[in-house]
């Protein structure tokens, strides 16, 4: 790593904290506080880190759609005007729309905010960082700060209950939540792959926290047989519960599955069984499965969905959830326009700007070197409306 150590950085958790009292005061005290999930492990895990919270102040989180980057799925009869007030989880939206997620989402690398419709409370820690496009995608052996490698849960949790993490750390090291933690995001892979981009965020954003500590260290996380073990059953329980709507590996083919070897071997020569280690990467919950008609997604879908909440929820309080809401029908659907641009032949910031405004986009990921993704018209686009229920 190279010899810079950036200085920590709290402030961006107040940021955070303000986000969130700006969403709970759109509900009156009695009223759910209303989420937009995305169907994968780091927005599960979000939502219930959120209600575990907010069930402490006697509020419950109730999650009303679902969307996934392309569609949006509303549930048990909520409405356009219910999703443009609730909080979306886990994504990084324009129009406006209150979200808070962890996408590579700007162009430029500076303190400003491109002017671009976000809304003003909007978070994301690599806008918050100054992270952009063009200081990221470096590859492996890039020795500063690249692409930020932590999830949405990681966010809340910091801002939300780094010292009642740090103590459970303590208490029990392989508290099935570390798992999770580990897991979403595959940050315990970023860990290994990016290890002095990772070690960077961990220091300047997350101030080296104790609770964070096993998966982003690769000589702690992967040279451990029992957090071995328990990745493996985590990975095995979440197929399960998602049937034929899991979103498998993406270590698809021989070869990735032996490059991925090799880059942990390389992260930590000490690495436990590289090979059973490397066929965990990816699986990280539901498949968009964007063929499925509406009142096929009530069936196994949804269940699914519900489902990975269930199984998640148990490294939690029973209170919290039982308190949480979700959802049982899917009642309508409104499919947006998925463009993909390559963000390389961009001179500057501007056009990444012009793009966005000319473009009216929803939501926004730069996913790699050459492509940024964004969706538009989500809102405007033929809607398919269900009365099935979900068994």
């Amino acid at each position: 790593m190279n010899n810079e150590r950036a200085s920590v950085d709290n402030s961006w958790i107040e940021e955070v904290r303000q986000l969130l009292s700006h969403w709970e005061s759109q509900y009156t005290s009695d009223a759910t506080l209303n989420v937009i999930a995305s169907p994968d492990l780091d927005g599960v895990l979000s939502i219930l880190l959120l209600q575990k919270h907010y069930s402490k102040l006697g509020r419950v989180v109730r999650v009303i759609g679902i969307y996934t980057t392309i569609e949006l799925y509303l549930c048990d009869e909520a409405d356009e005007q219910a999703a443009h007030k609730a909080l979306w989880v886990d994504h990084d939206m324009l129009d406006n729309l209150l979200s808070i997620g962890n996408h590579l989402s700007r162009f430029a690398c500076n303190d400003g905010r491109e002017r671009i419709n976000r809304h003003p409370l909007a978070f994301n820690l690599n806008d918050r960082f100054g992270q952009g496009y063009a200081d990221s995608f470096r590859g492996l052996q890039a020795t500063q700060r690249d692409k930020c490698p932590f999830g949405t849960s990681h966010i809340i949790a910091q801002a939300l209950m780094r010292d009642e993490l740090d103590q459970l750390a303590q208490r029990q090291p392989y508290h099935s939540i570390f798992a999770y933690f580990a897991h979403a995001d595959s940050l315990w892979l970023c860990a290994h792959w990016y290890t002095p981009s990772t070690r960077l965020w961990y220091q300047s954003a997350f101030g080296s926290a104790a609770w964070l500590r096993f998966a982003t260290e690769p000589t702690v996380y992967s040279s451990d047989a029992r957090r071995l073990e328990q990745h493996e059953r985590l990975v095995k329980k979440l197929s399960i519960v998602c049937h034929g709507s899991f979103q498998k590996s993406t270590s698809s083919s021989i070869d990735e599955h032996e490059t991925c070897v090799k880059r942990l071997l390389t992260g930590n020569a000490q690495c436990l069984d590289a090979e059973r280690w490397a066929s965990l990467r990816g699986n990280q919950g539901l498949a968009p499965n964007y063929f499925l008609t509406v009142e096929q997604r009530n069936g196994g879908w949804l269940k699914a969905f519900c489902a990975m909440f269930q199984l998640v929820g148990a490294s939690f309080s029973e209170e919290c959830l039982q308190t949480l809401v979700l959802p049982h029908c899917i009642t309508s659907q409104h499919k947006g326009q998925l463009h993909q641009v390559d963000p390389s032949e961009w001179t500057c910031a501007n056009d990444f700007e012009h793009l966005m405004q000319a473009e009216h986009a929803n939501s926004i990921a730069i996913t790699n070197h050459r492509t940024l993704r964004y969706t538009n018209n989500l809102f405007e686009c033929s809607k398919h409306t269900c009365t099935s229920v979900a068994t």
